[in-house]
């Protein structure tokens, strides 16, 4: 719901990229190690949950040996895009969802909506309740320092 008088985007912001990320807790191992021995089942289901507004995925890690027994976790392992390159991207990877978007789509009414569908398509995914650790949202602005020394800009500016 937007309030009375708030702006869906500010004008003239140096936006460069917004980014919505939530962790949740894992559990762990015989060993102690993190595991999330649904994330496989999940990214299927999840895959066909976003199927339809982002169709093209992509694997971000390459699939290793089975007797190379690595994990990474809180670190997305794949991407899901509207097109090859063309945002927003959905990431997803154990302990972790995020949504990235650039200036030129954001405002963010369209932002929160697909939050919440990715957020719903998740909880969809893993069939059972996830107890979330953190929620960021990250604005990544860029301002161009007319050749002025980085820290001289800063002083100046900040």
């Amino acid at each position: 719901m937007k309030p009375k008088g708030h702006p869906e985007k500010l004008p003239s912001a140096p936006l460069q990229e917004v980014v919505f990320e939530l962790t949740w807790s894992l559990e762990t191992d015989s060993n102690g190690n993190p595991s999330d021995h649904d994330y496989e089942y999940a990214l299927g289901v999840f895959r066909g949950k976003v199927k339809e507004e982002f169709p093209h995925d992509v694997r971000l890690l390459p699939e290793l040996p089975s007797e190379i027994n690595i994990q990474v976790f809180s670190l997305p392992r794949h991407q899901f895009w509207t097109a090859p390159k063309t945002w927003p991207v959905v990431q997803l990877g154990p302990g972790i969802l995020v949504l990235n978007d650039v200036e030129k789509n954001y405002t963010w009414q369209a932002f929160r909506s697909k939050v919440l569908m990715v957020k719903d398509a998740l909880e969809r995914a893993y069939e059972k309740p996830l107890t979330y650790t953190a929620l960021r949202l990250k604005y990544i602005d860029a301002f161009e320092t007319g050749g002025i020394a980085v820290f001289d800009f800063m002083n100046a500016n900040f």
